[in-house]
């Protein structure tokens, strides 16, 4: 995704975690580090403030290349938009749309307020506190709140429910229902690898069948970034990308969200066990010529082109002109290739 970014170029986003921003000529002023997810939404608000969405369930606020302030959300926001009164607007995973003012007159309060923090929290507990530890729904008794409006969850015998604190009353008032993560699996499980998920020890080692009977491996931890693995296993089995979003609920579902063990050291052995890395493919940047012999690739296309007669007249034109710009040497750092000769030789 990108978003206009006046009168500096644009800003871009993308799965490696990074917000970057670009001149209009497509040079990369800087890349802005903090998000722990793919970044999935970018958008610009006045007086140059940039704000990000991201995987992490955070919106991120940069100014001046840093940021500024972060906003928790209960899951994963898709996209970010905003008014015309500055408002904030952003599109989250869980079908909701929440919108931020800097206006305190607009601050929601009661149950809008209410839902947001128990979603919060419900997350948050589900990654920082084991279910054992949090007191039962049938002590509830004993417990009071410290004001008006606190949230605690209590444990059932099928996860957890969120209340909160009546002070008028002195009771809790149930909110919802809050699901729970599972236990972490007991058992670790080792993967063999293959051409896109590394051999190793895993937590999770699903068998994805799509009713064709055949079971295939997804290996997985907890902790690992859903939209990463659902679109490796999809390359990897040849899958449209109209899967990814299934498997991904699928991950959600059948994992913990936090890491549950240290998988870097298992990493690291794997790596130094593996075959020695090329340093020269897979080519990840642009290999830049200082001169090129055109005439023979030139030659052999033409002849190609004799017996396969694929280049019209019109087509032969941008063709001989590509590479007589592409044979003059001495011009190459003022040399342009236009839309026509790009496509012909596509």
């Amino acid at each position: 995704m990108f978003a206009d970014f006046s009168p500096i170029g644009f800003v871009s986003c993308s799965n490696d975690s990074m917000v970057k921003i670009w001149t209009y000529d497509g040079d990369m002023i800087s890349e802005l580090a903090g998000h722990s997810g793919y970044v999935f939404a970018v958008h610009t608000l006045p007086n140059n403030i940039i704000a990000s969405g991201s995987d992490d369930r955070t919106v991120k606020l940069w100014k001046n290349f840093e940021c500024v302030q972060t906003i928790d959300f209960p899951s994963t926001v898709w996209d970010i938009k905003s008014n015309t009164a500055g408002d904030l607007i952003s599109a989250c995973e869980d079908y909701k749309i929440y919108v931020f003012s800097r206006d305190p007159s607009k601050a929601a309060t009661g149950t809008e307020l209410t839902a947001f923090e128990v979603d919060l929290k419900a997350v948050n507990t589900a990654e920082k506190v084991d279910l054992g530890n949090l007191p039962s729904v049938d002590q509830i008794s004993q417990y009071k709140g410290k004001k008006d409006g606190e949230i605690k969850i209590f444990k059932t015998a099928t996860g957890g429910e969120a209340y909160t604190w009546n002070a008028s009353n002195q009771k809790w008032d149930k909110f919802g229902d809050v699901q729970m993560p599972a236990a972490p699996p007991k058992e670790i499980k080792y993967y063999e690898g293959d051409r896109l998920f590394e051999a190793g020890e895993y937590d999770h080692i699903f068998d994805v069948e799509i009713g064709d009977g055949v079971m295939r491996k997804l290996p997985f931890n907890n902790g690992g970034n859903y939209d990463e693995a659902a679109n490796k296993f999809c390359i990897r089995e040849n899958f449209g990308k109209a899967n990814i979003e299934s498997i991904i609920k699928f991950l959600k579902t059948n994992s913990l969200p936090y890491a549950t063990r240290d998988t870097t050291s298992r990493k690291e052995e794997s790596k130094s066990k593996a075959a020695p890395e090329l340093k020269s493919l897979p080519m990840r940047k642009f290999l830049f010529f200082d001169q090129v012999k055109a005439e023979e690739p030139k030659k052999k296309i033409l002849e190609f082109n004799e017996e396969l007669k694929s280049i019209e007249e019109k087509e032969m034109l941008a063709f001989n002109k590509l590479f007589a710009v592409i044979g003059d040497k001495k011009n190459y750092s003022t040399s342009q290739i236009y839309k026509q000769e790009w496509d012909v030789f596509k």
